[in-house]
């Protein structure tokens, strides 16, 4: 009876620790477009707006992050701030922050977002063709959602790779929701994803949805083109699937093997599974204690047919040093993402260290002294840095182990 008793009143306890977290309940109104000047009204849930003072809303866009012009509490629930959306905020879902001076910092994910004339946020909804071949020179036809191509002065596309590798040669608009894009692929490129964007002179970055553009060789050879994710920890086990062109993977009578190579260091997947003819799934754990990290080769074998393809620099392994729990992951808050100058780090836990990876695998350290603590958090101000556009991996080291965090540069 007496353990009934002591776990009813754990129960009883947690229950009430949870209801006691403040948190933002609703926004009205919660879009608005460029420009617009709003009074925003922000409901929260056991806040104690009146008990602080210089208290400021914000609302983080990827471009600009947009602090509010004055603050009226009504009551410990309620406010008024008034915003004013900058000409060249981005079109997004943004989170929104209340934070003040003798009460708690509270955010709300996504609880805010910045839209065109037509209520829309832009995005591209599909291009074609989804493949170009190393050396080729070819029409990308890009097409929209929501977007007001014509209306444009400058529509601009972009590769997240080496200026020498991806040319973008010229852009024409068709219309509203369509762009014809001549672009010309290196030779010398590596095989894999490219993502891409498009500047939008009025409505800012437009993102590749999916992958990106599917760079490949010639010839009609069978040939490994990619492995998705591309990055892995330490003390990790994820699915990868490993993407193959001029392939027929169903065909195969046999069993598929995939291995990754460096030097004499060689793992291998487990559960392999053929998920499509030019698709394979494999499930691959990495070692806590793997002693080699970096870039590692994939040799893909059938047995018994002793058939077997290979792709370099197919996997990074080695972004963190620890098992990433799900309970660490979410106790971080990492926004705005995408992001051009600066990221915030929302957490109650004691940081160790940070660290940035560029997508080949090497390390920027991140200064103590650049980091600047926030009433919830810290901020780091990723100009420092001199970044180039495209992804990152942020790392954060705690007490418990470390987590890692994909980010884009724009």
């Amino acid at each position: 009876m007496k353990t009934i008793s002591t776990i009813f009143s754990f129960f009883v306890m947690t229950v009430f620790a949870f209801a006691q977290t403040p948190t933002i309940t609703n926004i009205s109104p919660n879009q608005g477009q460029r420009g617009q000047t709003l009074n925003l009204q922000i409901t929260g849930n056991q806040t104690t707006f009146a008990q602080g003072s210089n208290i400021t809303v914000t609302i983080f866009n990827s471009a600009t992050a947009i602090r509010s012009n004055s603050v009226a509490v009504l009551s410990n629930t309620n406010l008024i701030a008034n915003i004013t959306i900058p000409q060249n905020a981005n079109y997004q879902f943004c989170d929104v922050a209340v934070s003040g001076v003798n009460m708690p910092f509270v955010s709300k994910r996504s609880g805010f977002t910045v839209v065109n004339a037509s209520g829309k946020i832009p995005k591209i909804k599909s291009y074609t063709p989804a493949t170009a071949i190393l050396g080729q020179t070819l029409d990308l036809t890009i097409t929209g959602d929501g977007t007001n191509f014509t209306q444009a002065t400058q529509v601009q596309a972009s590769f997240y790779t080496q200026a020498s590798n991806i040319i973008v040669n010229n852009v024409n608009v068709i219309n509203d929701t369509t762009l014809l894009t001549n672009i010309t692929v290196g030779q010398n490129l590596n095989t894999g994803y490219y993502p891409f964007y498009i500047d939008v002179a009025q409505e800012g970055k437009l993102y590749n949805p999916g992958l990106g553009l599917l760079v490949y060789q010639g010839g009609g050879a069978p040939q490994i083109v990619a492995v998705s994710p591309n990055a892995m920890a330490l003390g990790e086990t994820l699915n990868l699937t490993i993407t193959g062109v001029n392939v027929n993977f169903t065909q195969a009578s046999g069993t598929f093997i995939p291995s990754f190579f460096n030097g004499a260091t060689q793992l291998t997947g487990t559960n392999t599974t053929v998920l499509a003819p030019n698709l394979i799934r494999t499930t691959l754990s990495i070692p806590n204690n793997l002693n080699l990290v970096g870039s590692y080769d994939l040799l893909l074998q059938e047995f018994p047919s002793g058939g077997s393809l290979t792709l370099k620099n197919a996997l990074s392994i080695g972004i963190t040093t620890g098992v990433q729990k799900e309970s660490l992951k979410l106790a971080y808050n990492i926004y705005p993402n995408p992001t051009q100058d600066e990221l915030f780090i929302d957490t109650k836990r004691d940081i160790l260290s940070f660290a940035l990876m560029n997508s080949t695998g090497h390390f920027i350290a991140v200064k103590q002294e650049d980091l600047e603590l926030q009433t919830n958090g810290y901020r780091l101000s990723t100009l420092k840095y001199g970044l180039s556009p495209g992804i990152y991996f942020l790392r954060v080291q705690t007490d418990e182990g470390y987590i890692y965090h994909k980010i884009l540069i724009n």
